[in-house]
């Protein structure tokens, strides 16, 4: 066929409508829906956690609106790290689909030694069964698919999540404004004589009897205290035999009269039982950190 002008327009126009239909979607033979991975979750409906995997098994759930760690007596579990994963998964889509065969699953990690999690809001209703496989080669990302599914996906915005008890307890212990004691007393069976030291009222000179105290001295000791990090979990609140001996004992007057104390048990394989006064939960504190606080107090 002779190639004439009117020809040529002719075809320029077919192609050019083919092209409109091809990026229209006209050309595909199905388009594939994107959704939340678990439509029904957000972070605020969870009641319950548990996280099943290679360390273990660990469960969480939620009273007055905090959570805890339920094998651990109750104990306070990381608000911040908890909510931060919830929110992870609440945030999985099915955008980065990478696999529907099941064939492929050893390939993402999927097929064994996997971690899974589960979460329930208000009775039994589960709201998310997940389970993650690898992390990408950049980390950046880990491949995960639901429970009994096929379908893999790439999720960019969720860290790998331990199931290790002691990684989801609040670590932090002894928490307190150093500009609000007015009062240092650390007494034990270990220290020569009580050590006592004050700071005047209004000013931030402290005294051990008619001595001053170096500011830099007491700055280290209220370090040294609020460096005492939880390792674990021995005891809840209803078992005050659990400490065992008290051994050293610190106390914190407030400027409002008010007392923060800790007890301090003898040390046992490489750790020390500790409480706070009254009545809270007996922990396991690295020794290191405790003879770490005794020996700055000392040095008043």
């Amino acid at each position: 066929m002779k190639l004439t002008p009117m020809n040529l327009g002719l075809l320029v126009a077919v192609l050019a409508l083919g092209l409109v239909e091809l990026l229209s979607g006209g050309g595909r033979a199905a388009e594939r829906e994107i959704e939340k991975l678990f439509p029904l979750f957000t972070s605020d409906a969870a009641q319950r956690i548990e996280v099943a995997g290679p360390e273990g098994t660990l469960r969480l759930h939620r009273t007055d609106g905090a959570w805890v760690c339920s094998e651990r007596f109750d104990y306070p579990a990381r608000e911040d790290f908890t909510r931060k994963i919830l929110n992870a998964m609440a945030s999985l889509t099915t955008i980065d689909l990478l696999s529907t065969d099941a064939g492929s699953h050893k390939d993402y990690g999927l097929d064994q030694k996997t971690t899974r999690v589960r979460v329930w809001g208000e009775g039994d209703d589960l709201l998310v069964d997940l389970i993650q496989g690898k992390d990408v080669p950049d980390g950046l990302a880990c491949y995960v698919k639901r429970f009994g599914g096929d379908e893999v996906y790439r999720a960019p915005v969720l860290t790998r999540i331990p199931s290790a008890q002691t990684i989801w307890l609040e670590s932090r212990w002894f928490l307190f404004e150093p500009g609000f004691v007015r009062k240092i007393e650390v007494t034990g069976a270990d220290l020569p004589t009580p050590v006592v030291i004050e700071r005047e009222v209004g000013r931030s000179r402290w005294h051990k009897g008619d001595d001053n105290v170096a500011l830099g001295r007491v700055d280290s000791f209220f370090a040294a205290l609020q460096g005492l990090l939880v390792e674990d979990v021995v005891a809840g609140r209803a078992d005050p035999e659990a400490l065992g001996e008290v051994v050293l004992r610190v106390e914190l007057t407030l400027a409002d009269d008010s007392v923060l104390a800790a007890e301090f048990g003898a040390p046992a394989d490489s750790v020390v039982r500790a409480r706070r006064d009254p009545g809270g939960f007996v922990v396991a504190i690295p020794e290191g950190r405790v003879t770490l606080m005794a020996q700055r107090a000392l040095e008043f």
